[in-house]
This record gives C-alpha cells, structure tokens and sequence, in this order.
C-alpha cells in the first residue's frame, strides 16, 4: 500500500470505533489497495459531496414546485380545459421554459404529461393560420396527445404529491 504525502494543510481528526468495524474497514481498503486513512478519507469526501448535490437539488425542486410561474401553469393548464382557445396573455416560452425545468423535479410519469402539453406549446408557437389558435392537449381524441387530466389531478391532489415532496426532503 503506497502512503499519501501529508501535506501541510491537513488536519488530523481522532476517533474511536468498535473493533469489528475497524476489521470490516480494514478489510475494505486493503480490497482496493488503499491505507485505512486514505480509504475513510476518500469515503468521508464522497459522503460529504454527494450531501451537498442532494442538498442543492432539493433546494431546486422547492424552488420550482412551490414557485408562482409553477402555480400558474397549473391553473393555466386546467383553464384551457374549458377555453383551448389560445390567447395573446399566454406565456408560450415561459411554459417551455417551466415544463423542461420540471423535468428534473417531478416523477416520469407526471413529466410524460406535461410533455405532452410542451410539444403542443412549441407545435402552436411554430404553426400559421388557424392550426396555432387552439390547443390540442386539452381533448385531442389521440392518447398521445391528449392530457391526462386525471392522471395529474390523482398526483397533485392526491397524496402522491406529498409523498413526494417527503422523499425529496429526506
């Protein structure tokens, strides 16, 4: 086993733990050729950086699900439920925009809906004449395209959205 160089910056840190554990790490980092210092140092860092990746995306989910532009989209999505007419006031690239930051913050299944909601965004935002006045997420006769209100609705509503957010939180 080939030893670090100490370096002047480091720090030495003291603990006690139980004799089997101490084995099972020893065990562990003569596996991978490695003093049982370097090996705690290498998983200490690996624990620490992944805490603060999991730490900064929950802050982005939270910051993305519980945002207004979010509860607008929302509310927009089930308005066009009864009006599919497109209106000047709707916010075409804000929605693309929020849908493909969602993508990272919700479920598959619930980020398969909203797609189906981005692809009609973008179809009416390059469309002419009379094909970019109407949305078709909201009753188009094909499953393809055709939002699953329910399906939402069951997530949101439901205790799914809770859970969720719980297990984000973790």
């Amino acid at each position: 086993m080939k030893r670090d160089k100490i370096i002047n910056e480091d720090v030495s840190v003291n603990f006690r733990i139980a004799k089997p554990l101490k084995a099972k790490l020893l065990s562990k980092a003569s596996g991978k050729n490695m003093t049982l210092s370097k090996y705690l140092r290498d998983v200490l860092e690996e624990i620490h950086n992944d805490k603060i990746v999991l730490e900064e995306s929950i802050s982005r989910n939270k910051d993305i699900l519980f945002s207004k532009e979010f509860f607008q989209f929302i509310f927009w999505i089930y308005k066009k439920k009864r009006d599919k007419i497109r209106e000047e006031s709707d916010d075409i690239d804000g929605y693309i925009k929020l849908i493909k930051r969602l993508g990272e913050s919700l479920p598959v299944e619930i980020v398969q809906e909203l797609d189906k909601v981005l692809f009609d965004l973008i179809r009416i935002k390059s469309a002419y004449g009379s094909d970019k006045e109407y949305y078709q997420f909201p009753d188009s006769y094909s499953d393809d395209i055709r939002l699953d209100y329910d399906k939402l609705e069951y997530f949101f509503i439901g205790h799914d959205f809770t859970k969720y957010i719980e297990m984000t939180i973790r």
